[in-house]
């Protein structure tokens, strides 16, 4: 009885009033059953299991579809942070979906460092849609640590660029991008250099 009078409870409070029961798969807006974006370790700011022990009851857990974003940015360990990273780089340069990576994961008021870039997340979607929809690149390297992102990559042209996109995260949010961009110089003496 316990247990349902919290489940009851969660649910006014999530503004989801709903009678739920075990293996019901109704729509409850931004949270659905069964679904886990807690980070690896169980924890951060989406971890309910504590309304549930493992006989009773269905896990609540929030769905990763709009309109939910990751920003504004809350309080959350680097393990999930990660995590968060690691779906973003997916979206935006496995599935080559800029609006879906921007609107998840990007503060609306980023700090961009590209110099032909604006500071409106709006106008750096446009153009990235027109870019990375035809680009041929290969991810060779990304990592994570303290607050901050790398992509390095290699983009397909006649010569080959070296590329590096930097995140810093506040939080669940990117919120500040560099990037980074060399050719083969003509006089190089490296056979290895740039990758």
């Amino acid at each position: 009885m316990r247990t349902s009078l919290v489940a009851v409870f969660t649910f006014f409070a999530l503004g989801l009033a709903q009678d739920v029961s075990e293996g019901d798969q109704q729509d409850y807006g931004d949270y659905s059953l069964g679904q886990d974006v807690r980070g690896d370790d169980g924890q951060g700011a989406e971890d309910l299991s504590f309304l549930y022990n493992d006989e009773e009851g269905p896990e609540i857990t929030k769905r990763d579809a709009e309109p939910y974003s990751y920003c504004p940015g809350s309080p959350t360990n680097e393990r999930h942070q990660r995590q968060i990273f690691t779906e973003f780089v997916e979206t935006l340069y496995g599935e080559k979906n800029v609006s879906k990576a921007f609107g998840l994961y990007v503060d609306r008021n980023i700090i961009e460092h590209d110099p032909f870039d604006e500071q409106d997340r709006d106008s750096i979607v446009a153009r990235l849609e027109a870019v990375i929809a035809n680009a041929e690149v290969t991810i060779l390297r990304t990592s994570f640590n303290n607050d901050t992102g790398l992509v390095f990559m290699r983009v397909e042209e006649e010569d080959p660029i070296a590329f590096a996109d930097i995140y810093r995260m506040d939080g669940t949010c990117i919120v500040e991008h560099w990037d980074v961009a060399q050719t083969r110089p003509a006089n190089a003496t490296n056979p290895i250099g740039m990758f």
